[in-house]
């Protein structure tokens, strides 16, 4: 009690006692509020993966417990997202049961359910949600796609459907399928397609692409075909989808192997197009930057499993097309 009441004479002091104390006097910046909104895939269209927290610390962490837990209809793949709704902490989580939960972080409850469907393919099993969402805080929905191919937005306070949706965005969901995270940019939601375990039917073998939806309705779907012409793989199949540079708005993507036959090998080779490369990309996906030269073998399905990390080191400068971002490149041999 002594502690505070001296603090606060000497504030009192401070602020009485003029300009010239005033000069003196150098306030800490006020520390940023944990946030309370994790709405994507890796948190931000960076992909780092981490926020700054006075809540958790070395302390506090090794006080940390379950508090509730809760039944769901199938695994979970996605990763769960958070905001805050009609002043209540909500966590939003989709299973491969092709169903989409709202619970309430204090107590574990389900506010709403939707169910979404599943697929079943002939020679992959059953899928139902693989892909992560993406929250649009500023219009209240969570954009969420499942097996069908269709792109639902709901609700984020009771999970009804947006005006406009479901939309079919994957045009061979018997075949194709969406496993990486949606990610929304400047009034774009990016969704990746590839496939379900690289099994074709009986209208020709998987594609792989990238699709720009504008969430304003005005302008039409781009589409980036990574290895151009039909039945020929070029999957993203990265967890995070695609990282955007939060500077200049370009597109990274991790492109899976083609699947394009060559008379030179006589063999199908996986490197054609932009297969099995890391590429930059206009925001509007109708032109491509840059892309990466590595020495991937050009058979041997290695795919790229994740996104790219974007960062700038603080001893680097930034350069050319990846500046100010630079990227950190994960393979993930499939």
């Amino acid at each position: 009690m002594l502690r505070r009441v001296l603090g606060l004479l000497l504030v009192s002091l401070v602020v009485a006692s003029g300009a010239s104390a005033r000069s003196k006097l150098q306030l800490k910046p006020k520390p940023p509020s944990d946030p309370v909104a994790w709405t994507s895939y890796g948190y931000d269209n960076q992909l780092r993966n981490a926020v700054a927290s006075t809540l958790l610390t070395l302390r506090s962490v090794t006080r940390l417990a379950p508090a509730w837990e809760a039944g769901l209809d199938g695994a979970v793949y996605a990763s769960p997202l958070s905001a805050r709704v009609d002043g209540q902490q909500v966590v939003y989580v989709a299973t491969e049961a092709g169903s989409v939960y709202a619970l309430s972080v204090a107590t574990g409850a389900v506010l709403w359910r939707r169910a979404l469907g599943t697929t079943t393919t002939e020679l992959c099993g059953s899928w139902g949600i693989t892909s992560t969402g993406a929250i649009d805080l500023a219009r209240g929905l969570i954009y969420v796609i499942g097996a069908s191919g269709r792109l639902h937005a709901l609700s984020l306070a009771t999970g009804e459907e947006a005006a406009g949706y479901p939309r079919q965005v994957v045009s061979r969901p018997d075949i194709e399928y969406v496993w990486g995270g949606l990610r929304i940019a400047a009034d774009r939601l990016y969704v990746p397609i590839a496939s379900y375990c690289d099994v074709g039917g009986s209208d020709g073998f998987p594609e792989g692409g990238l699709l720009a939806i504008p969430l304003d309705g005005v302008e039409a779907i781009t589409t980036w075909d990574p290895v151009p012409g039909p039945d020929n793989l070029g999957g993203i199949w990265g967890w995070g989808g695609v990282s955007i540079d939060p500077t200049s708005g370009v597109v990274y993507t991790g492109v899976g192997n083609s699947h394009v036959w060559s008379d030179e090998c006589s063999c199908f080779v996986d490197n054609a197009g932009f297969g099995d490369r890391i590429v930059a990309l206009s925001p509007d996906l109708t032109s491509v930057l840059d892309s990466s030269n590595l020495p991937i073998p050009p058979i041997g399905d290695a795919d790229f499993g994740a996104a790219a990390l974007l960062f700038q080191p603080q001893a680097c400068p930034a350069r050319g097309l990846r500046g100010p971002l630079l990227s950190r490149i994960t393979g993930d041999l499939g």
